[in-house]
């Protein structure tokens, strides 16, 4: 076989029973798009590993290729190849204020880490944001237009949310005007009054 889409049938045909046969390769390429996050890397290989060709349960050739027995079979016979591994195992991802769902193919179907991989696969995270907190720091203006250390509070928000908090009241002072914020995953977010 010359295809490396050893996913089809492929009937090859011996005059006389080889001693030795060419092992075929199968490998397939699994690419990740981290999607707004970063990943440690970003396409992998995966390959399988032949184990022999067999025909109802018996081996005849091993997994270099040579010939496991002695030919006593004067028929026309079906080998068929077993393969072990192809299995997927993702990198690491990450994407400060969120959770890594998955994996997922172009059809939107989530593929499991250990999946044995039969195609060339693009897999792109999918995540969910989570609660990260964000700061609002009040000042209050001294007579002399100095202000003093702000009151802070902190509040916990969805990433990538955007935030309305309110402003303290002093008696005596007029109030600034109320801000919005969009929350931001690493946790940096402060809103000054």
């Amino acid at each position: 076989p010359t295809d490396d889409d050893h996913t089809k049938n492929e009937e090859v045909i011996y005059d006389s029973m080889p001693e030795r046969i060419m092992i075929p390769k199968r490998a397939y390429t699994v690419t990740y798009n981290a999607n707004g996050g970063t990943v440690e890397r970003t396409k992998d290989i995966v390959t399988y590993n032949f184990v022999g060709y067999y025909s109802n349960g018996v081996q005849y050739f091993n997994s270099d290729g040579t010939s496991s027995r002695k030919w006593d079979i004067a028929e026309d016979i079906t080998l068929t190849g077993k393969w072990s591994g192809g299995t997927v195992s993702f990198p690491t991802a990450t994407r400060p204020g969120y959770k890594l769902v998955g994996w997922y193919d172009s059809n939107e179907n989530k593929v499991e880490n250990g999946s044995q991989v039969t195609k060339n696969l693009s897999l792109t995270a999918k995540w969910e944001a989570i609660d990260v907190n964000y700061k609002v720091k009040h000042y209050k203006e001294n007579i002399d237009g100095s202000y003093a250390s702000p009151a802070i509070e902190t509040f916990t928000a969805k990433t990538a949310t955007t935030v309305t908090p309110g402003v303290k009241t002093y008696t005596g002072f007029t109030s600034p005007a109320v801000q919005s914020a969009v929350v931001d995953g690493s946790g940096t977010t402060v809103i000054e009054y």
